[in-house]
């Protein structure tokens, strides 16, 4: 009986071998398989979210120019509606988040940070909106009423003046918008500025050992 059953082994263990080799063979390789696979969805979810802060970055920038260049130089001045420089129309419409590729946050944490970004997106884009509007107003209905009235660059004159060209429906329009435009400018600056770090740590935070683009200001 001993013998049958040793010899059954020996018949058997070959068959059992190649069968635990087989089996452990797949089994390796379907942990290999989910291994890339993890690295492959891993890899790009840090894509996108660099290519969130780049155009968070990107936006902050457009609005920092503005705010350095028209907002500053004059925001002082008493006449700020007519002295801040209007734009030609721009729309910035690259500017603009690839939110199906954030939905991985929504599986997170931090899915409240995929929301604040889309919220951030219409401030900065009703941001513009406002600088084109001004810019529009200025161009086509203010200077040529300034121009027909004589009125010169660097010349001293008084609101009540420019209330008295432009009638007062258009100056307090002007008025209102440019005051919309400062604050929209303002505000935004700092909340993509905010949007940008807090991002940036959620995603650290996710990845650890991933890298991400970092916001560098100049401020010089």
């Amino acid at each position: 009986m001993e013998k049958t059953i040793d010899i059954l082994f020996k018949d058997f263990l070959p068959a059992i071998a190649t069968l635990l080799a087989a089996f452990l063979g797949a089994w390796f390789a379907f942990i290999l398989e989910n291994r890339k696979k993890e690295r492959e969805l891993e890899d790009k979810n840090i894509a996108a979210g660099n290519r969130a802060l780049f155009v968070l970055i990107r936006q902050l920038n457009v609005l920092l120019v503005f705010q350095k260049q028209a907002i500053e130089p004059v925001r002082n001045h008493p006449g700020i509606f007519i002295a801040m420089e209007p734009l030609l129309p721009r729309t910035y419409d690259s500017l603009k988040f690839d939110v199906d590729s954030l939905s991985f946050l929504l599986e997170t944490d931090y899915r409240q940070v995929l929301m604040e970004i889309m919220i951030e997106e219409l401030s900065f884009q009703e941001t513009i909106r406002a600088i084109n509007e001004r810019s529009r107003i200025h161009f086509t209905q203010v200077q040529p009423l300034m121009e027909k009235a004589g009125i010169i660059e660097g010349g001293e004159y008084k609101n009540s003046d420019f209330e008295r060209i432009l009638g007062n429906r258009l100056y307090l329009h002007l008025r209102r918008l440019t005051d919309a435009v400062v604050d929209h400018v303002d505000k935004t600056v700092i909340s993509l500025r905010k949007m940008s770090e807090e991002l940036r740590n959620v995603l650290r935070k996710l990845y650890p050992d991933a890298k991400f683009i970092q916001l560098k200001e100049n401020n010089n």
